[in-house]
């Protein structure tokens, strides 16, 4: 499963590497294929925690996602392609792979071949970034395939068009800043995509770091050196068994009688004890100190949530590219300007308040007018979406429809009394099929109403029962009934309208029908002040053009 995962899951999400990994599990354990543990981990197998720490402290985010996405770039047979749109990967490459000697170019040099025949020949790291669509750079198919040659005992490839010596200690690194890359099919038979694209628990602790080394940098600085000692102390224990095992390995006769041997597994006896109690001290110090640091966890929540609608802005327009280094820079601004409190608690509120209202505002400078108010509700809706208040049952009726979130499934009925306090008896379509269509109702309405119902119960239960019960006030499905219906639509839509003025003579006077129908209420209106809304504009536009249009000949007298 470990060598399926580096080979076929680079460039997959975190989520859906997990998805598949359980599903490869449960097929093993169908056919009867003998595995370890349920609890699948790639760090567990490929890597060791000195490895890991060593990692982190070159500057590798150390959420799982990116461990494992670090992993599958190292330990696969194919040189890998890092989808790298925040430069998390380029920054982690460029210090890991310094005292190498690493050698950094980009796609668009002209010397591009020269550089890779020298870091081939020199065994070299080498990093190509900035890499665009469509094919990878020419001239070096035969290294990306790894086919290397033996001419007269020495090993060499072919790079363009003559054959170079290969230094077996050669590293190629590609990275993309593009976040969606699209590549020619032989493209991933040549080269292993690895996506790096930053995680929500990867910049969460990022920007932890960040504020708690604005406020408490002596927390921050302790967690640092803990860190790095942790990681040598560990080195030095996994020396010290190396060197146990080679000693063994090499004695020869009675290793009772090699007095070398037994004084140096002395030695290594009690200094493996005194690193191992100096490990465990720090690792309970560091307990602590995350302890302390989870307490500024509330700001870095809010702003990596504000990252990703900022993120998600793509969508409407490409123009709309998001810089993480840019937002940080907003972060670490936040964090100076915002106000203080005489408490913590106080403090992280202000800060959270300050960094929504700056950001908004900064976001909004380069958007145009018509996203603007999409920007606001998508950070309004991700802040309630992360409360509770919005299920992902609603969530997904309002972006696909009733009918498409009751495909679905919906479990929003206790999240949502939960939050709102209301309750509400969940319905199923096979509850709801007794009830009759209104002679007036469409069959895409109707089936629309019972969509919100069967989805929503809590916000809209009752709804089909109101509307099937309001059928008898315009029994007719004449022309007349049908503009009477319209007609108390557009009553109830009038300020000082009740919810019986559009029940008419239901009987069901239950809670869960006043919230369904009010919702309903207030989303025509908010719907119909829109449509006012635009026809106001659209008349002073054409006011405003009147008036130009007027003044222009008065102006051509004057000149004259």
């Amino acid at each position: 499963m470990a060598a399926t995962v580096v080979n076929y899951l680079g460039a997959f999400t975190g989520p859906y590497r997990n998805t598949l990994t359980a599903q490869w599990y449960s097929r093993c354990q169908d056919l009867g294929v003998p595995t370890t543990t349920p609890d699948f981990s790639l760090s567990g197998i490929l890597s060791t925690p000195v490895e890991l720490l060593d990692w982190a402290c070159q500057g590798l985010p150390s959420d799982a996602v990116s461990v494992e996405s670090a992993l599958i770039a190292t330990r696969g047979y194919r040189w890998p392609l890092l989808v790298d749109p925040q430069d998390q990967a380029n920054r982690w490459i460029r210090t890991k792979e310094a005292k190498a000697g690493l050698v950094i170019i980009r796609d668009s040099d002209t010397a591009l071949l020269r550089q890779v025949e020298n870091a081939v020949r020199l065994g070299q790291p080498l990093l190509i970034e900035q890499l665009g669509e469509g094919s990878l750079p020419s001239g070096i198919e035969s290294l990306l395939l790894r086919q290397i040659d033996k001419q007269a005992g020495r090993s060499v490839v072919r790079l363009g068009d003559h054959d170079v010596d290969y230094d077996p200690n050669f590293r190629l690194y590609m990275t993309t800043r593009l976040a969606n890359p699209h590549y020619l099919p032989e493209a991933y038979i040549q080269v292993n995509l690895v996506n790096f694209t930053v995680t929500k628990e990867g910049l969460e602790d990022q920007l932890l770091a960040e504020l708690v080394r604005c406020e408490r940098p002596e927390l921050e600085e302790s967690r640092d050196s803990l860190v790095t000692s942790i990681s040598s102390d560990k080195r030095q224990l996994l020396d010290l068994e190396s060197k146990i095992l080679r000693l063994l390995k090499e004695s020869s006769g009675n290793m009772l009688d090699d007095e070398t041997l037994i004084a140096t597994l002395n030695s290594a006896k009690q200094t493996s004890g005194i690193i191992q109690s100096r490990v465990r001290e720090a690792e309970l110090t560091e307990t602590q100190i995350n302890q302390a640091r989870d307490e500024f966890r509330s700001p870095p929540i809010a702003a990596t949530r504000l990252w990703f609608v900022i993120s998600d802005l793509e969508a409407l327009d490409t123009m709309y590219q998001a810089s993480l280094a840019t937002f940080k820079s907003m972060y670490q601004h936040c964090i100076a300007a915002a106000p203080t409190a005489p408490t913590l608690e106080g403090r992280l509120q202000s800060l959270v308040l300050f960094m929504t209202s700056y950001v908004h505002r900064m976001v909004c400078r380069g958007l145009f007018d018509v996203h603007k108010q999409v920007f606001s509700f998508m950070v309004a809706a991700a802040a309630q979406r992360a409360a509770g208040q919005i299920s992902s049952a609603e969530w997904d009726c309002l972006l696909r429809g009733g009918q498409a979130a009751s495909a679905a499934g919906s479990s929003s009925s206790s999240r949502y009394s939960a939050a709102t306090g209301r309750s509400g008896a969940s319905s199923t379509a096979s509850d709801l099929s007794p009830l009759t269509k209104p002679a007036w109702c469409s069959p895409a309405v109707w089936a629309g109403f019972m969509g919100l119902e069967t989805a929503l119960p809590g916000a809209f239960g009752g709804l089909c029962s109101a509307v099937a019960a309001a059928a008898p006030a315009s029994s007719s499905s004449s022309s007349s009934s049908s503009e009477g219906v319209r007609d108390g639509w557009q009553q109830l839509l009038q300020p000082g309208s009740t919810v019986n003025d559009f029940v008419g003579g239901s009987s069901s006077s239950s809670s869960t029908v006043a919230d369904g129908a009010t919702t309903l209420c207030l989303l025509d209106r908010l719907i119909a002040a829109a449509g006012i809304g635009q026809q106001q504009q659209q008349q002073q536009q054409q006011q405003q053009q009147q008036q130009q249009r007027e003044q222009q000949p008065d102006t051509g007298q004057q000149q004259q």
